[in-house]
């Protein structure tokens, strides 16, 4: 039996901690009715203390709720409906308090009754709550006292239920109402608070004052990640040296936090507002989960930051579309908006049409100028929002740029410019560049001639010596490099005298150009003998002269020849003559008959430079009589270019 008495005793004392409670209960502090002190800045015991929120001011008017939210992120839900009201007569008692009630509706006579009990749900992770409560009766003479008895219930780390905790007290709605604390051992949490009125008739209940406490969900160490169970935000510290609470609440935007000049807020407008107890270093990585949120288009999304200084900071960093997710970094903590660009497309403007005159047979290079393209989003005085000038000949992509040079072709060409701004959106413009030619060709029209007739009836055509001049013509042009050339030659004889030959030019654009020159024909009635010295010319020897000698017939006299008329060189067949730098008549007699003869020097550069070719030339020298006619002689000489000559 003894022994049986002493396994009891150890079995006692072994299971004794296993059953002590994980909830404590805190009634009111002082001992009256009601128990009306104002709330601790804590609440705890020896071993474990919280610091405790106290629930913002309720700004919702008077109207029935089902939820308050809690400063520290999430709500604390009521299972019955309550109606919110300010708080009247609590703030005539020894703890004045100036938020919003909660309370259940007084029934009309015969309607339903009272509630005699009701649950509040606490936010996750809530290791401490207290609030204020009494029964709903206002009547006079007051009623006596009603019991209301506060049972706390919760849960372990792993899940397990805890013992629940009640607090049974006192409470009259004409002097106030009464405190009732709760709060967890470490790693457990409060999940639930129910309320039963003990005793008497039931009138409901007034609940007021709240304050929380929640587990710390930053701890200490490098790259704590903090993950808001109600919004989805995420929170992502480089650092914590000293462990604290992260919470999320979220609000309507207003004041400064409302989104810059061309953003819009989402559906419903939402802030959040991200704040910590805990120490930590600058870098931080801001998550927010905008599924509950509906944008116009989901790609326009960017995350900003409200520090209190100023307007929102685009902090975006990376949007995740397929999760919802938009991110940010900061280095310190406060509200936070996601919100989205309106964006207003560019108008493209390609310039006027233009029309260039071509300068090259690839044609013109012409200037395309974007710069009067606009985009209402861009900074004032600037089209800084279009990212992208692309410039194209139908499929034919001709560059980039706000502003290009390209050359086109002769004709007409359809250009459009494309626009790109900042997201995407596109627009164009049509631009017709006409190239055209109506320059005409430049024409050199070959030097006038003169041209000794041997035959009776004036020069041929076919003669060498006007074939050359007809060939020596020539013509540039801008556009075309071969212009075609014609004359107006169409006979088969230069008659004696002055003949205009036009030469014609044309490019391909039928632009065309003349000019005039003249043939003039003269008939040789007397030939002399003519004598060329040296006969043979080399090209590389040192004389600078070449000296004509003609001899005249018997009968011609110096009174016949007309001195003043320079001699005329015609080497070969080339058109143009070359006048003699010098001449002077020589008279002599032979057997009694008097005889003349001309001597004439010509330079041997011009010969030289009429005679591109070397070999036997016929060269003729003519002059003319005082009666104006004309007199020749004709010979032959070698070209050569001999080196080691000195002639």
């Amino acid at each position: 039996m003894r022994l049986t008495w002493i396994l009891l005793v150890v079995l006692t004392l072994s299971i004794a901690p296993l059953c002590s409670a994980s909830i404590h209960g805190v009634p009111g502090a002082t001992d009256v009715r009601p128990k009306t002190d104002a709330p601790g800045a804590t609440l705890g015991d020896a071993s474990i203390s919280y610091s405790m929120t106290p629930f913002p001011y309720d700004s919702r008017p008077h109207d029935e709720v089902s939820y308050v939210d809690s400063p520290l992120g999430g709500e604390v839900s009521f299972d019955t409906p309550l109606q919110i009201n300010d708080p009247f007569r609590w703030t005539a008692t020894a703890n004045p308090y100036y938020g919003k009630i909660y309370f259940t509706q007084e029934s009309p006579p015969g309607g339903p009754p009272f509630p005699s009990s009701m649950t509040l749900t606490l936010p996750e992770n809530t290791v401490a709550f207290y609030l204020y409560a009494t029964t709903n009766y206002w009547r006079d003479p007051p009623l006596d006292y009603h019991e209301i008895r506060a049972t706390a219930y919760g849960t372990s780390a792993d899940g397990t239920s805890l013992t629940p905790e009640s607090l049974t007290q006192d409470t009259n709605a004409h002097w106030g109402a009464t405190y009732y604390g709760f709060y967890a051992d470490s790693g457990e949490s409060l999940t639930t608070i129910e309320l039963n009125v003990v005793g008497g008739s039931t009138y409901g209940f007034i609940l007021g004052e709240f304050g929380i406490a929640k587990a710390s969900n930053t701890p200490p160490g490098s790259n704590v990640n903090v993950t808001d169970p109600e919004t989805g935000t995420t929170i992502s510290f480089a650092t914590v040296t000293q462990g604290g609470q992260t919470t999320v609440t979220t609000s309507d935007p207003g004041g400064t936090q409302g989104p810059p000049v061309g953003f819009m807020v989402g559906a419903p407008p939402t802030v959040f507002n991200i704040s910590t107890t805990a120490v930590f270093g600058d870098n931080i990585i801001i998550g927010i989960n905008y599924s509950q949120i509906s944008f116009a288009n989901e790609s326009n999304l960017r995350l900003f930051h409200f520090d209190g200084v100023g307007i929102g900071v685009d902090i975006t960093t990376v949007l995740d579309m397929e999760n919802d997710m938009i991110y940010g970094a900061v280095s310190s903590l406060s509200a936070f908006a996601v919100f989205e660009l309106t964006n207003q497309p560019p108008v493209a403007d390609a310039g006027p049409d233009q029309t260039v005159e071509a300068t090259s047979p690839a044609g013109a290079s012409v200037t395309l100028d974007g710069s009067g393209s606009i985009d209402p989003d861009s900074t004032e005085g600037t089209n800084d929002d279009i990212v992208l000038f692309e410039w194209y000949e139908g499929e034919t992509w001709l560059g980039s740029g706000e502003t290009i040079d390209y050359t086109f072709p002769l004709g007409e060409h359809h250009v459009t410019l494309v626009v790109t701004d900042f997201l995407g959106e596109t627009d164009d413009d049509d631009v017709v560049i006409t190239v055209v030619d109506t320059t005409p060709p430049e024409i050199t029209c070959p030097g006038d001639i003169t041209v000794v007739a041997m035959e009776s009836n004036g020069v041929p055509v076919d003669d060498e010596r006007i074939q050359t001049f007809l060939a020596a013509v020539s013509a540039t042009d801008d556009c075309d490099p071969s212009p075609e050339i014609t004359n107006d030659v169409s006979t088969d004889f230069f008659p004696f005298g002055d003949t205009e030959v036009i030469f014609t030019a044309t490019d391909t654009s039928g632009n065309w150009s003349d000019c005039p020159s003249t043939v003039t024909v003269v008939e040789a009635t007397e030939e002399g003998r003519l004598r060329i010295i040296p006969p043979i010319i080399n090209r590389e020897g040192r004389l600078t002269k070449i000296l004509t000698v003609i001899r005249f017939p018997e009968g011609t006299t110096e009174d016949d020849i007309d001195m003043a008329e320079p001699l005329v060189l015609f080497a070969g067949y080339s058109p143009y003559d070359i006048v003699s730098t010098n001449q002077r008549i020589v008279s002599w007699c032979r057997w009694g008959t008097l005889r003349v003869s001309i001597f004439a020097s010509f330079s041997k550069d011009e010969v030289m430079a009429a005679l591109p070719d070397d070999g036997p030339v016929e060269f003729m020298v003519v002059g003319r009589f005082k009666n104006d006619q004309y007199f020749y002689g004709i010979d032959t000489v070698r070209i050569v270019s001999w080196v080691w000559n000195w002639w």
